[in-house]
């Protein structure tokens, strides 16, 4: 039988780590660029990767939170069948 360790301490500190380094995700920006002449393609490129790139990061940040959210979620969830079985076992050999 495999068993693990859930710090719970631990788990909270890097699940507050990673929405903290979400929180700080700043949009990217660039100086605008002439929209006529040589540089108009390039200008709408980088408008475009720019906006891919926000948007991407906002989803990232997105799937962070749900993962610290199931991260915590799973190390109570452990601690509450521990719990349980502890109880169980205590009524079977006192």
């Amino acid at each position: 039988m495999e068993t693990f360790i859930v710090h719970e301490p631990t788990i909270h500190a890097l699940s507050g780590a990673v929405r903290a380094d979400v929180a700080a995700a700043a949009p990217l920006h660039h100086r605008p660029l002439p929209q006529e002449g040589p540089l108009a393609a390039l200008s709408g490129a980088l408008d475009r990767a720019v906006d891919a790139t926000n948007e991407r990061t906002r989803l990232l940040g997105a799937e962070l939170g749900r993962v610290a959210d199931a991260t915590e979620l799973a190390a109570r969830a452990a601690r509450s069948v521990d719990h349980s079985l502890s109880a169980r076992l205590r009524e079977v050999v006192p």
